[in-house]
């Protein structure tokens, strides 16, 4: 598969990636080109958990559909009771950045193994939030498809 499938081109702009589509666009286009991120950091690393929330965000305002897949440590971003204090210095909390990724369409599951060692209930995945082995994840995966790990 070729990463750059569906992108006429990346760049960065003040340290984010952002995504380029391909112009123009077709509604086809949208629905075969996917950004599955997966996101094994959580509180012990707020910088990496943000990069990757910021760039998911980022993924939708360029068009493309966006997975968001939380596993290891990061099951915790995904819960309710997630604090506001959980986020990156001048940055929005992480759980900002997640409602607001999600209110643009991200899709969103959660590994249930993880979420049982990190003691995160199903009942407080804030909601929108699945879960889901990542095999499940994958099953629906068409089109191009690049994965990114934070």
């Amino acid at each position: 598969m070729d990463a750059g499938a569906g992108v006429r081109h990346r760049r960065l702009d003040r340290g984010r990636l952002r995504l380029a589509p391909k112009q123009p666009a077709t509604a086809e286009d949208v629905l075969q080109r996917t950004l599955l991120f997966n996101v094994t950091s959580g509180q012990e690393d707020v910088h990496a958990a943000t990069m990757a929330l910021m760039a998911a965000s980022n993924s939708l305002d360029a068009g493309w559909s966006t997975i968001l897949y939380f596993d290891v440590h990061a099951p915790v971003l995904a819960s309710r009771n997630l604090s506001n204090n959980d986020a990156l210095a001048s940055e929005r909390p992480a759980k900002e950045l997640l409602a607001a990724a999600m209110s643009k369409g991200a899709k969103v599951f959660v590994c249930p193994h993880c979420m049982q060692v990190a003691g995160v209930e199903a009942e407080v995945l804030v909601e929108g939030a699945n879960p889901a082995a990542l095999q499940a994840v994958l099953d629906q995966l068409r089109g191009d498809v690049i994965f990114l790990s934070y």
